[in-house]
């Protein structure tokens, strides 16, 4: 698994099973969330919170909002979750049907040992006054957030928003994120995954990072923001 994990911006390093152990219980006792996708080519995924655990089964309770579809029985899954800042990827199964209420637990195979995800550091340029806007689409149409960017390498950025702003946008992990970079500002477009929540030191504030995904549509725009935050130049 961690060999097929491995990508050009990131590595995976297994835990071992007193690890794996460890992080799991930590996971349940935060109830944290958990992206789940059905790893059998349809690009379904969905998020949950991890609200139990026994000796074989890992027990997920399906967060409402977009997103969400329903897990097949035997379904293969790549379960994704952060913990205290890093992220951490396992394989599992579906072992007992979901319905379509989200107070149900879903009953999914628990691993013998989870991979942490560990990003390949690139140059971080630090911003100033550089406003990022984020969006996700709904059932009702796309939703956009303001935020104010802290920092930007190649492989993604952190940016600071209200919140209940952060609480919408964990829901769907998955967002477009806009920027304009330059004298004169060059709009830019790219895709990103929220992979953490940290506190921002100011009450109601939180600041997200997001990982710029590998998509075609945003290739030119990811190597742009490359060349900026590697020299500097703008």
């Amino acid at each position: 698994m961690a060999q097929a994990l491995a990508s050009a911006t990131q590595s995976v390093r297994e835990l071992t099973a007193r690890a794996s152990a460890d992080l799991l219980a930590k996971a349940v006792r935060a109830r944290s969330i958990v992206r789940v996708e059905l790893d059998d080519g349809s690009d379904r995924t969905c998020c949950a919170r991890l609200v139990g655990a026994d000796g074989a089964r890992l027990m997920l309770a399906a967060d409402e909002g977009p997103g969400s579809t329903l897990l097949p029985t035997s379904a293969p899954l790549l379960v994704n979750l952060t913990v205290a800042g890093r992220r951490y990827t396992f394989a599992s199964r579906c072992v007992v049907e979901s319905t379509a209420s989200p107070e149900d637990a879903v009953a999914i195979t628990r691993p013998r040992s989870v991979a942490a995800v560990e990003r390949r550091r690139s140059r971080r340029r630090f911003m100033g006054n550089t406003t990022v806007t984020l969006t996700h689409a709904t059932e009702t149409g796309p939703v956009h957030y303001r935020a104010a960017m802290l920092n930007l390498s190649a492989d993604g950025l952190a940016c600071r928003v209200s919140a209940a702003e952060a609480d919408a946008l964990t829901r769907e992990r998955t967002v477009r994120a806009q920027f304009a970079l330059g004298s004169p500002p060059v709009p830019l477009e790219v895709t990103g995954r929220l992979v953490s929540r940290t506190d921002a030191g100011t009450p109601g504030q939180v600041v997200l990072g997001l990982e710029f995904l590998e998509d075609e549509a945003s290739r030119a725009a990811r190597e742009r923001i490359g060349q900026v935050a590697t020299t500097g130049a703008a």
